[in-house]
């Protein structure tokens, strides 16, 4: 992953592009003439998956894509960023819960560290992005219970099961 700086977002974004090299696909930005790969499948991809990110590359992708640039631009990652990238583009509906997630956290935890991790239910198979909220105050508990009044548990039904919240 290549970092930029935050002014040269907006024209990553804009301007982003997908090319399938070799059955993996690198989603590139040209930035003041210069090609960066911004993020790279490392998966082999076969051919349905290589078609679906081609057709992909229409609006719906590039917003999705978009999304998920300022995810990994706002948040820490616990598990490794390819696996959260592929669940966000295969959770489409999480994505603006996740980035608004981080204006109302920053608010009610005064700045604290945000992780994303991933957990995968041993039972069922069935996978959850958690938030993690590194804040080490006596009150971290209410305030997750306000931040869970306040904010969450109106998005919960949305976020079917998805999406969740946890103190370090």
């Amino acid at each position: 992953m290549v970092s930029f700086s935050k002014s040269l977002i907006a024209t990553a974004v804009a301007t982003s592009s997908l090319v399938v090299i070799n059955s993996s696909a690198v989603v590139s930005a040209r930035i003041e003439s210069e090609q960066y790969p911004i993020m790279l499948y490392t998966e082999k991809l076969d051919q349905q998956r290589i078609t679906n990110l081609i057709i992909g590359s229409s609006f719906e992708f590039q917003t999705h894509f978009t999304k998920i640039f300022t995810i990994s631009s706002l948040f820490g990652f616990e598990s490794k960023d390819e696996e959260i990238h592929r669940f966000l583009e295969g959770n489409p509906q999480l994505l603006n819960y996740v980035i608004e997630s981080k204006k109302v956290l920053n608010a009610i935890f005064d700045n604290a560290v945000l992780n994303l991790r991933l957990s995968v239910d041993p039972d069922e198979g069935t996978q959850t992005l958690f938030i993690v909220i590194n804040y080490n105050e006596t009150d971290s508990s209410q305030k997750l219970e306000r931040f869970d009044e306040e904010w969450f548990l109106d998005k919960l039904p949305a976020c079917a099961g998805k999406l969740n919240f946890q103190l370090a």
